[in-house]
């Protein structure tokens, strides 16, 4: 789930996505794939982007199949509401994927386009340790202008994806679609410390229980809560402007509204 201009965006279990109005109204609730088809060219099968009440919906015809949605983004900000089936999806609607691989005993990372051949090298992590295989959080990137904001775990295992332990810290790096320029915009300086957001140049932190806010530019950290205890596993999601903290129930455990 989340929120945007007044709708609650809600996908089902077989992928269908609907937009709930949050004003307290008792009106039906609107199908995403329904609006799709119905400002979509059916003639066209390439990715097409139809925006609406301030969403952007990325979707493509399938011969056999007919349309399937793909994702949902906020038009203004470029957070990803509905995260896309396949690989990040810019907003000129090309997809993108970054990955790692070993050459010898150097690791080095790339970014690729879905309707492109070539591997264009991300130079920031060059000389990083980023130990067995670095795990990109692909389906929460986000662009701004044209540079795309990243996340990665640096880890000790290939088999360890998200897993705390197995991590030897994360970095948040931008790489920019133009020019291929990237840099590091944070990283953690232990494995205890864990990035889990970034919104409008703050970095949210989780470290020994507590939930922080500070400035990728630097400055001081600012504790925002801690986190109630009990839970073996616990996840961190966006909705609207509220940093969710479940458990892996799915009890809602935390709602902390961020403000700008």
């Amino acid at each position: 789930m989340d929120i945007c201009n007044g709708y609650l965006i809600y996908r089902t279990g077989s992928g269908h996505c609907f937009l709930y109005s949050v004003t307290g109204n008792t009106e039906e609730p609107i199908s995403v794939e329904s609006i799709f088809e119905g400002k979509a060219d059916k003639t066209n099968s390439d990715i097409q982007i139809i925006t609406y009440e301030g969403m952007d919906i990325y979707g493509y015809f399938e011969a056999d199949t007919g349309e399937r949605i793909i994702g949902i983004r906020n038009h203004e900000n470029g957070k990803e509401l509905v995260p896309p089936e396949k690989d990040f999806t810019l907003r000129d609607g090309r997809c993108l994927r970054m990955w790692g691989r070993k050459s010898g005993r150097k690791l080095t990372c790339y970014a690729r386009y879905e309707d492109d051949d070539e591997w264009y090298e991300i130079t920031c992590l060059d000389d990083k340790n980023l130990g067995t295989e670095p795990e990109f959080y692909e389906k929460y990137m986000t662009q701004e202008g044209n540079e795309v904001i990243c996340l990665l775990q640096k880890n000790t295992s290939k088999y360890g994806r998200m897993r705390q332990k197995y991590s030897l810290g994360d970095i948040l790096f931008k790489w920019n679609i133009e020019t291929g320029e990237s840099s590091i915009l944070y990283e953690t300086s232990n494995r205890s410390t864990r990035i889990i957001g970034y919104k409008n140049g703050n970095i949210y932190l989780l470290h020994n229980n507590r939930v922080s806010v500070q400035s990728v530019d630097g400055g001081k950290r600012e504790k925002l809560f801690r986190i109630p205890m009990g839970k073996e596993i616990y996840y961190f999601d966006w909705q609207g402007d509220y940093l969710i903290v479940t458990g892996a129930d799915g009890e809602v455990l935390k709602a902390y509204k961020v403000e700008d």
